[in-house]
């Protein structure tokens, strides 16, 4: 299996069991608008649109704060400045949120 197809693999994988477990604070995938000029009305970004940033898994875990996992299955690491694309792209979903937490993880 190449690199590519491995993290593919892990990513549909883990999006499938978090679909399965059906836990309303717990999302695989959704999609984020990157800017403010591209929200519109305010519509929920559908699933890869153009303009959009997906996060691997989002989990609101109190009403004030949300994680970010983003999985790593390659050699790059995570740069702070995609953490702080995420963070300002889920904020605007988000919007009294104080606490963010953007975690890279690393599966065996």
């Amino acid at each position: 299996m190449s690199p590519q197809q491995f993290g593919t693999a892990v990513h549909t994988r883990l999006k499938h069991r978090i679909e399965k477990h059906n836990d309303p604070t717990l999302i695989a995938e959704p999609s984020h608008w990157k800017a403010v000029e591209e929200l519109g009305n305010r519509d929920v970004a559908k699933y890869g649109r153009l303009g959009t940033l997906r996060v691997d898994v989002l989990e609101e875990v109190a009403d004030c704060t949300v994680c970010v996992y983003d999985i790593k299955t390659g050699k790059r690491g995570f740069s702070v400045l995609r953490m702080k694309e995420i963070t300002a792209a889920v904020r605007r979903n988000y919007p009294g949120t104080r606490d963010f937490f953007v975690i890279e993880v690393r599966p065996d």
